[in-house]
């Protein structure tokens, strides 16, 4: 992260960075860092602790948050960081990014292949019942 934040000005030359964190801290007690968050007065927040972790930090303490826009951004920092790059242009387009990530960091291989088809099986059980609610 301290690589990514470093690099970020080469990225976005017109943003100001308000501040960092480590996500390595007890989530359980959170305020200080939600404090130090809402003391940097950001207008968004970028969350990287992976998922779902992110997204239920977000979920659990958005209310707290004084922040116009959230958002987990899994892996994000390690590419602004250099440590992880992006997939060639062709994977991309294809929409198979997906692919070259699990290539690169193999520990994703149960979330891409069993979560991911589980996730859409699941999206799917729920489709015939909220089209019912919309002809209805």
């Amino acid at each position: 992260l301290t690589e990514a934040a470093q690099r970020f000005p080469e990225h976005f030359p017109q943003a100001e960075l308000a501040g960092w964190h480590h996500g390595y801290f007890d989530h359980a007690e959170s305020s200080a860092v939600i404090a130090e968050i809402n003391a940097a007065q950001p207008d968004l927040l970028l969350v990287g602790f992976g998922n779902p972790l992110q997204e239920r930090w977000i979920a659990a303490h958005r209310h707290l948050l004084k922040v116009p826009l959230t958002a987990g951004v899994g892996g994000l920092f390690s590419y602004w960081a250099g440590t992880l790059e992006r997939a060639p242009a062709l994977y991309r387009r294809l929409g198979m990014e997906w692919l070259h990530i699990l290539r690169k960091q193999p520990h994703k291989a149960r979330r891409y292949l069993l979560g991911n088809p589980l996730f859409l099986l699941r999206m799917m059980s729920w489709l015939p019942a909220d089209s019912a609610r919309r002809i209805a």
